[in-house]
């Protein structure tokens, strides 16, 4: 991502960890009215139980691209959640 961004002369963004990603993703999806420690957990079962579904997926594991198209996958799931 670093090389990517000098050679357009661009700032590198902030890498986040890949579950707080997933949240900021469903974050407006959440009900607000309920207490922060239910959504919080709500939010977990979300990823958790997205991850899960991914995994039942056939595809090759390790690979760079694989993997990110299984990440991607992942978020698209939240996003339209």
């Amino acid at each position: 991502m670093r090389a990517l961004c000098q050679s357009a002369d661009l700032d590198t963004p902030p890498v986040l960890p890949v579950q707080v990603a997933y949240a900021r993703a469903f974050r407006p999806r959440l009900d607000a009215a309920l207490p922060y420690a239910a959504q919080a957990e709500r939010a977990l079962e979300w990823v958790k139980e997205t991850e899960r579904r991914e995994q039942m997926r056939r595809r090759v594991r390790h690979r760079a691209l694989t993997d990110a198209q299984g990440l991607h996958w992942i978020w698209h799931e939240l996003a339209r959640a």
